[in-house]
């Protein structure tokens, strides 16, 4: 599809290259002949003016006001029998057989035209008081000189459509590359998607199986094929509404709030039960928690966006291992800081935490997640310009710190 979009990018953009050029040097190529026909029909009114034979065919004697095309011009008086009076002419020199030539060709033609068909010599004919004034014009210069703009400007063009093809080529790349990416992630999202679906869906068919394999026993007695079928629906319950919370965001319909909310007792509200849960894991939870620390927000995402990183803490840390949590304010911002020893991140692994489906251990897919956590906490601090930062090592672990910017 990417491929298509870029080649109709590029057969647009050419499209509109070659109509602004043809345009161009259509106007330019329109404007020499005209002015061409211009010089020509002035001349034409100049010679025929019996007032300006002086010596105005002379190429010297031209003022400012004879036409451009005097140099080029042969004045022919003639009998009304046709028969030859005087000629005269500028820089254009005409023999007597050419005269009479011209005499025999324009003597029952129309009374303008040119003398040989595509010769772009023209005459006219005007009656005087007992004869004809001829007036031959040679104007092959002027049009093999506008020919010759024509070939420049056609080359000119091509080389544009050339020059204009590579730049649309590299520019529609560029362009598209957002595009490119969104589709790409687009197709690994939904094949992420199906896959984390399957997992769940075939654990819930195969315990469903095995209770109509034995569908002679109590519930009590099947009760742990029941469980595991809850448990794998409440996991794709919680797929589900990410999901939705992803689509919403991505659509901007995620209703953002601006609410005062107290930071400090949102964080008391989640690393109290973490404790409990970090006991159970034989893990240590140690919380440094400043009082009165007000941000405006929506509080129950507040609450969403620490509790996946006290989770993911959790979640990674080994036992016996230590989760540092500390909320406080400096340099008159809000500050907070997620630590847990023990997990390490390598350094290529941590542009990416925030990808949807995402993980850093592949080997661990079915552990507690989808990998979707981390991109919703990204999601809800764009919202609410909070800044992640995210450091690992061998020694210390991972350690996540946030500015609240807003």
């Amino acid at each position: 599809m990417i491929r298509k979009l870029r080649r109709k990018f590029i057969a647009i953009t050419m499209l509109f290259v070659v109509m602004v050029l043809v345009f161009v040097f259509g106007m330019e190529t329109y404007t020499n002949y005209k002015r061409i026909q211009s010089g020509i029909e002035e001349t034409f009114e100049y010679a025929m003016n019996p007032a300006n034979d002086s010596d105005s065919f002379s190429p010297g004697s031209a003022d400012d006001h004879e036409p451009k095309h005097m140099g080029n011009v042969v004045t022919i008086d003639v009998t009304s029998d046709y028969e030859l009076v005087n000629y005269s002419s500028g820089v254009y020199s005409m023999s007597d057989e050419d005269v009479e030539d011209v005499i025999d060709i324009v003597q029952g033609q129309p009374s303008s035209g040119m003398l040989k068909e595509d010769s772009n010599i023209y005459y006219r004919r005007k009656k005087t008081g007992d004869g004809y004034r001829i007036v031959v014009i040679d104007a092959r210069k002027e049009v093999s000189n506008m020919r010759s703009q024509l070939i420049v400007s056609v080359e000119l063009g091509v080389a544009a459509c050339a020059a204009f093809f590579v730049l649309a080529y590299f520019l529609s790349g560029w362009i598209l590359k957002p595009v490119q990416d969104s589709w790409d992630r687009q197709k690994r999202f939904v094949a992420d998607t199906s896959h984390e679906l399957k997992t769940p869906l075939t654990v819930i068919l195969a315990d469903s199986d095995i209770l109509l394999e034995h569908d002679e026993e109590t519930v009590k007695a099947q009760k742990q094929w029941v469980q595991s079928i809850q448990s794998e629906a409440m996991r794709m319950k919680k797929l589900v509404e990410d999901l939705l919370f992803l689509a919403k965001h991505d659509a901007n319909r995620v209703p953002k709030q601006k609410i005062r909310c107290d930071l400090s007792e949102i964080a008391m509200s989640c690393t109290l039960p973490c404790e409990t849960i970090a006991y159970e894991k034989e893990l240590t939870l140690e919380s440094e928690i400043e009082d009165d620390l007000i941000y405006s927000g929506d509080p129950n995402q507040f609450k969403q966006f620490m509790m996946i990183f006290l989770d993911n803490a959790i979640k990674y840390t080994p036992k016996g291992g230590v989760i540092h949590f500390k909320l406080y304010r400096e340099g008159g911002k809000i500050r907070m800081m997620v630590q847990n020893s023990g997990s390490y991140i390598p350094p290529e692994a941590i542009p990416h935490l925030f990808e949807r489906f995402y993980r850093v251990d592949k080997s661990r897919v079915y552990e507690g997640g989808y990998g979707l956590g981390l991109a919703i906490a990204k999601e809800i601090a764009d919202m609410y310009h909070i800044h992640i930062k995210a450091t690992s090592s061998k020694e210390n672990g991972t350690c996540f710190s946030f500015i609240f910017e807003g």
